[in-house]
């Protein structure tokens, strides 16, 4: 029992003079970084630095993505898509959907959207004196289409379509300047009708959109709905259409709400592809991919300059200061607790 005691004794008495001795430590560590600023100074810029670096550089390549999908989210990719079957592989007219505004109906019961429109869209040419231009035509249901897309947005000059089936056409600001074309001005467009005739039309510039994909602005116009379903389509056949674009409030969960509307698909014996947004453009989940890989590589730099200057720091703080350590060894101090002051020091400084 004595023993025992006289044991416990020894264990406080040295658990208080190992803490009285860390906190003599401690203060000596954070006067030592006042004096030797050089040292403190060249550390915190190196970490502050290549912490400002870093972030800098992954939130330019993050605003050129966001800018990047913004863009073709707002005028031509939306969160899903429903085309026909064989639609994707040539744009042809005679691929269209069949009584859209009942599958519009339909979505709208089974599955919470934020908006849903339909788009007919073929390709054809623009006809020119010079030459003539393969151009990406879509016709757009005005009212329905904003809550989709946002094409008003990026319109720079003119105005948007109206919902009348006038000839009016909206084009890109980079074909406008190839064409020199202005507001007012006249195109004519040639392309093929769901029975396999050619047909050419006119259509007055009402408005020019600007994005920052030059090809996309010199390939893609917009007009009315109507007017390009009179020229592709009879009269008698106004429920046709392309493409349903369907908006939702979680783009992550496109691919949940895909596989409901699929079921739904099979359930009715509709035989129609849809597609999510990551499926219509791999590119911008490749650039995603890379915005990943970008942040970890940045921040696996970081921390190798930070490991660097902390042993830069240690070596520093023992080669600087030999005479002073060694004197702290002939006044007696153990080096245990020499390391413990070199160690302490750069956790301060952390």
């Amino acid at each position: 029992m004595r023993r025992s005691k006289k044991l416990n004794k020894n264990q406080n008495t040295f658990s208080q003079k190992n803490n009285t001795v860390n906190c003599i430590l401690l203060k000596l560590a954070f006067r030592n970084l006042f004096y030797y600023p050089k040292n403190t100074i060249i550390l915190l810029f190196s970490v502050v630095f290549s912490v400002s670096i870093g972030l800098l550089g992954i939130g330019f390549i993050n605003g050129l993505v966001l800018k990047r999908q913004t863009e073709k989210m707002d005028t031509s990719l939306a969160h899903l898509k429903i085309t026909h079957l064989n639609y994707k592989s040539d744009k042809q007219s005679i691929f269209y959907i069949y009584q859209t505004n009942a599958i519009i109906q339909k979505i709208k019961k089974s599955v919470k959207i934020e908006g849903i429109t339909k788009r007919i869209n073929t390709r054809g040419l623009l006809i020119n004196k010079a030459q003539n231009f393969p151009i990406d035509i879509y016709g757009i249901d005005i009212k329905e289409d904003k809550k989709v897309l946002q094409l008003s947005k990026y319109i720079k000059e003119g105005n948007t379509l109206s919902q009348k089936k006038d000839a009016n056409v909206i084009i890109g600001k980079a074909l406008a300047e190839k064409l020199t074309k202005k507001i007012n001005d006249s195109l004519q467009i040639q392309c093929v009708n769901i029975d396999n005739k050619v047909v050419v039309f006119w259509c007055k510039i009402v408005g020019i959109y600007q994005v920052g994909q030059e090809q996309f602005s010199k390939t893609h116009l917009f007009l009315p709905l109507d007017f390009l379903g009179n020229v592709l389509f009879s009269k008698a056949n106004e429920d046709l259409s392309h493409q349903i674009l369907i908006k939702i409030k979680n783009k992550n969960e496109s691919l949940s709400i895909k596989k409901r509307i699929k079921k739904m698909f099979q359930k009715e014996n509709i035989d129609l592809e849809i597609s999510t947004w990551i499926e219509n453009a791999p590119d911008l989940a490749y650039w995603y991919l890379i915005l990943d890989a970008f942040f970890f590589i940045f921040l696996g730099l970081i921390f190798f300059a930070l490991g660097i200057s902390l042993f830069n720091l240690m070596a520093m703080s023992v080669w600087n200061r030999k005479e002073e350590l060694y004197r702290l060894y002939v006044l007696g101090v153990a080096q245990k607790n020499v390391q413990r002051l070199i160690i302490f020091e750069t956790i301060l400084l952390l």
